[in-house]
């Protein structure tokens, strides 16, 4: 019997954009329990959250235009 082809799984950008949620998530519990004071002020800014947002979308679609 033949082998059939090993196709690749896309489980892997899932789990580490499922891992960046979470770090982000235990950031933001640390600085809303004053825990992280050593953060920078913008880095939970919205500014910082929408340039988050266009890298995740980015790196995704590997930075092509689709049409």
């Amino acid at each position: 019997m033949e082998k059939e082809p090993i196709i690749p799984n896309s489980n892997n950008s899932r789990n580490i954009v499922g891992a960046i949620v979470i770090i982000v998530g235990i950031f933001l519990l640390l600085n809303n329990l004053n825990l992280g004071s050593w953060f920078p002020d913008w880095l939970f800014g919205w500014q910082t959250i929408l340039i988050i947002i266009g890298l995740v979308i980015g790196i995704n679609s590997q930075f092509q235009k689709k049409s």
